[in-house]
């Protein structure tokens, strides 16, 4: 291996034990993860209608990810979300849709992508290898164009709020619950590292890009996109992609 090979390798292994440190550091003394976290209420529906399901080939798709509603025409999720794994390339456009605010089998609102940016740091190439890959993690974050803005909802906020530690709200939609929003109660990011927002809670498949807020003095903000699960010391844990001002720009700009 030349030496370049060596320092790259090192670099790597060296990334990927401080988020390990971190990961098990910040699990003391927090809450345990919830074995089966809580559904949202009916009456909270409203709240959180601007999460949404994000699903390829139709909206009643079972293979799913979350995404948020951060514009009547724009929605905040996951990278790996909307690239295909096999020709590491994102979906056709027609194939992608965002159902705002599914609930039990309704929803507030409905529209397919016109446009797609993933973010310029996240390493396609390497999209099947993205576990492996924790530098790719942090920016595991992409925003989506509507063909049409779903009007009725107070769209989200977001913000490259500083990780400061403490606690989050988290909600998803769980793969072996599609049809509510699954609010993980109780989890809490110790830390942020290398542009990886590290959470308490252990998330399943089809939570991958919820929104992870932090509450500020103007309420609750998008800080970051979950990305995918991690097993450590203290039990499985998980990991988000935080949002820089990269994406932020990207949003004021209508994501095009």
């Amino acid at each position: 291996m030349s030496l370049n090979g060596w320092a790259g390798f090192l670099v790597k292994r060296w990334f990927e034990w401080l988020v390990s440190l971190a990961i098990a550091l910040g699990a003391i003394g927090a809450a345990q993860a919830q074995s089966k976290p809580l559904v949202i209420a009916d009456s909270q529906r409203d709240r959180w209608s601007a999460i949404g399901k994000l699903n390829i080939n139709g909206y009643r798709s079972a293979g799913s990810c979350t995404g948020t509603l951060i514009a009547p025409d724009l929605v905040l999720t996951a990278a790996h979300c909307v690239v295909n794994p096999k020709l590491l390339l994102p979906y056709p456009l027609y194939r992608i849709q965002f159902v705002a605010g599914w609930h039990k089998g309704e929803h507030r609102g409905a529209a397919t992508a016109k446009a797609v940016w993933v973010h310029p740091d996240y390493d396609m190439t390497t999209e099947a290898e993205r576990y492996a890959n924790p530098k790719n993690t942090g920016r595991d974050i992409a925003l989506i164009v509507l063909t049409q803005p779903i009007d009725g909802i107070v769209p989200a906020t977001v913000s490259d709020m500083p990780g400061s530690g403490g606690p989050v709200a988290l909600l998803g939609y769980r793969r072996d619950r599609p049809d509510i929003l699954t609010d993980y109660s109780g989890c809490s990011s110790p830390a942020s590292l290398g542009g990886i927002v590290l959470l308490s809670c252990a998330v399943v498949e089809g939570t991958s890009g919820a929104p992870i807020f932090r509450k500020s003095e103007d309420g609750w903000e998008i800080i970051g996109v979950v990305s995918s699960r991690r097993e450590g010391a203290k039990g499985p844990r998980s990991m988000g992609a935080a949002v820089d001002q990269g994406v932020l720009k990207r949003v004021r700009s209508g994501g095009e």
